[in-house]
């Protein structure tokens, strides 16, 4: 389909959710351009993967022809292996070593963020080095303004420039549009490990697995790039999950905010307390591992003004939440999903933007709001050794729908 010159559309933000939206309007033929803060897609060193399972059905609606779920899992895929219908995610209990339960992920997904993005940017327009310093609407024409100077002119623009969305700041002003603190912090790294620890781990579950004990301590481990014949090189993502001055971190020593040379140091620490094969799997770990330490936080999904139809938001910057079920990416798919229906329903109306929008953006404010406060819920209930059992995880597995 060739471009429609007379519409254009500005998207603030190539990160996942940005990316997928170019390559759906360019699906539809609807001329877009990207911008990004960054010097380039490769600028921040930081990097993690993200699963993608009850959306799998909807992505095909969002790509255009030259690109397929299949191509996106060759290139962005953590590993070789093709999912199948019996994938789980294993729960361990951290001071047994047992099986808990295995939560069902049929078809489940594991994608690499930062080839994500490479895959995703293929045949998009993208300017880099733009940060968004303001925006101003007539109604039908939005103007945004970056921090060079330039300006560039569009007919609708999305906000998917992620949690702390500049754009949402825009349209609801900075106290409502602020993510709040969630009570829970995380330590982050990839890294890789000895060879024998890396078979180890992966023996346990070749792609992911989950661990909770009685001592409030949450723990992830996934394959991160495991495509090597060398276990060696490959890489896991590891993160450990907890709520600063609960009873049981307080028991285990509660830290200080640690600094960078800390974090790998306090992960171990802690993963004494584990049960074998994690507690020797933890520290074989090497001391200089990039980690990262910080606390999580959230955007509870409410009602925007869309400025005449010519502004809205999509991805994390309309509904910003924990990590701990694996809703984010799947609701950002979601989002364009809804966006490529509307914008097809309305392709024979005058004003074809707002129209869209006012079928994409009900949906994505019910959703959006249900999907951060359930994850909210689910976060916390895992923090908990009473209650982890009762955690939407537990209860609902990776499902859209808690009710």
């Amino acid at each position: 389909m060739s471009p429609n010159f007379e519409q254009r559309v500005l998207i603030i933000g190539a990160g996942a959710t940005g990316l997928l939206i170019a390559q759906s309007l360019r699906k539809l033929g609807i001329a877009c351009t990207v911008f990004e803060r960054d010097a380039s897609l490769d600028a921040r060193p930081r990097d993690w993967n993200f699963s993608l399972h009850w959306a799998n059905s909807v992505l095909k609606d969002c790509l255009p022809d030259d690109l397929s779920l299949d191509i996106i899992r060759q290139q962005a895929g953590v590993d070789d292996d093709i999912p199948s219908a019996d994938e789980v995610l294993p729960v361990i209990n951290l001071a047994t070593g047992e099986f808990m339960t295995k939560i069902p992920a049929p078809f489940i997904v594991r994608l690499q963020k930062q080839k994500l993005r490479r895959v995703l940017s293929q045949g998009v327009d993208i300017k880099f080095a733009k940060r968004l310093v303001s925006l101003h609407s007539d109604g039908s024409t939005v103007i945004a303004i970056f921090e060079d100077g330039s300006k560039e002119e569009g007919q609708l623009l999305i906000g998917a420039d992620g949690a702390h969305s500049k754009v949402r700041e825009f349209l609801l002003g900075p106290e409502k549009a602020s993510v709040e603190p969630s009570p829970i912090v995380a330590c982050r790294m990839s890294t890789s490990l000895p060879a024998d620890a890396a078979l180890q781990l992966r023996k346990l579950h070749p792609r992911n697995l989950m661990a909770i004990g009685p001592s409030g301590i949450l723990v992830w481990m996934s394959a991160h790039d495991c495509r090597d014949a060398n276990p060696s090189k490959w890489i896991f993502t590891v993160a450990q999950s907890w709520i600063p001055g609960s009873t049981t971190a307080k028991a285990n020593g509660e830290p200080e905010y640690p600094g960078q040379e800390k974090i790998v140091q306090i992960m171990n620490q802690r993963a004494q307390l584990f049960a074998e094969p994690l507690r020797s799997i933890w520290s074989s770990i090497p001391n200089d591992a990039p980690a990262f330490y910080g606390q999580l936080n959230f955007w509870i999904t409410d009602k925007w003004d869309n400025r005449d139809g010519t502004i809205t938001l999509a991805g994390d910057s309309a509904h910003a939440m924990t990590f701990h079920r694996g809703q984010g990416l799947n609701n950002a798919v979601q989002d364009v999903a809804t966006l490529v229906s509307s914008l097809q329903q309305c392709v024979s109306t005058p004003n074809r933007f707002k129209s869209a929008l006012e079928i994409y953006e009900p949906e994505v404010w019910v959703r959006g709001r249900e999907a951060v406060l359930s994850s909210n819920k689910n976060s916390e209930a895992l923090m908990s050794w009473e209650s982890v059992k009762e955690s939407l995880l537990f209860t609902k597995g990776f499902r859209n729908k808690v009710d």
